[in-house]
């Protein structure tokens, strides 16, 4: 969306939200001093009672999960050229791709060209019952995000908290609001966008490491302590009643 498509909208609007600070410095940039008041950051919540913390660390081989939209931003191509990094290398794995987009015949047909299809399965769209049942098996979540070209890039991706809130390590790509839920080396390892050969080895670090995996699954465990769907809704409605009051003490 352009900048100025942006401000207009905040000009007709009485309350705009962001999930992350990276999206309420978006809308803070574009807004007109008059409109700036409107920006407040509520951070997404999770269903604590679908992602709860698993009873221990999956065993058999080790399962590379990734959760996402096949769109540019969310940097899937080059999750793909790591993970051929990665059985070049040796290095034992599966992994697990669950979504839908436009890009997904593209994606396929790289994990072709990278002799990937005998360790990658592309899964389709899940629902949040399947996705929690899948990262209860999962050895690591992965998420490279990125800038697309056009601008467009990840607030605070939702999965990213379940992952962690479930007990998965994760590795995500620093572009967007994924430093806000990563923090590096304590809750999760963060690497550069379109950096293949840094997101293979961060991979190859969670899973040859079972130190570093219990480090990333207890500082995760205590990132995502708050981050509850029913928190978040409070803050909504609280927030929308104070925008509809005037209106109700008018009439």
């Amino acid at each position: 969306m352009s900048a100025s498509l942006l401000r207009a909208q905040l000009a007709e609007a009485r309350l705009a939200l962001a999930t992350s600070e990276v999206g309420r410095q978006r809308l803070l940039a574009v807004a007109a001093p008059r409109d700036r008041e409107k920006v407040v950051l509520v951070r997404n919540g999770i269903d604590r009672s679908q992602f709860r913390r698993r009873d221990s660390e999956p065993q058999g081989m080790p399962v590379v999960l990734c959760v996402a939209r096949f769109v540019e931003k969310k940097g899937i191509d080059t999750l793909l050229e790591a993970l051929a990094l990665l059985a070049s290398r040796g290095v034992d794995f599966r992994c697990e791709l669950i979504g839908e987009g436009p890009l997904r015949q593209t994606l396929e047909h790289l994990a072709q060209q990278l002799n990937l299809t005998q360790r990658v399965v592309f899964l389709g769209g899940a629902t949040q019952i399947s996705v929690a049942a899948a990262l209860e098996g999962a050895t690591v979540f992965a998420l490279p995000c990125r800038q697309a070209p056009d601008g467009d890039q990840d607030g605070m991706p939702n999965v990213l908290i379940e992952a962690m809130a479930v007990g998965v390590p994760v590795v995500g790509g620093d572009a967007g609001g994924v430093a806000e839920a990563v923090d590096h080396e304590r809750s999760g390892l963060l690497v550069p966008s379109n950096a293949p050969t840094e997101l293979a080895e961060a991979l190859e670090r969670v899973l040859s490491d079972p130190a570093l995996r219990h480090r990333l699954v207890e500082g995760g465990l205590a990132r995502t302590a708050r981050a509850d769907i029913r928190v978040a809704a409070q803050e909504l409605r609280s927030l929308f009643g104070a925008i509809a009051s005037p209106h109700r003490a008018a009439r």
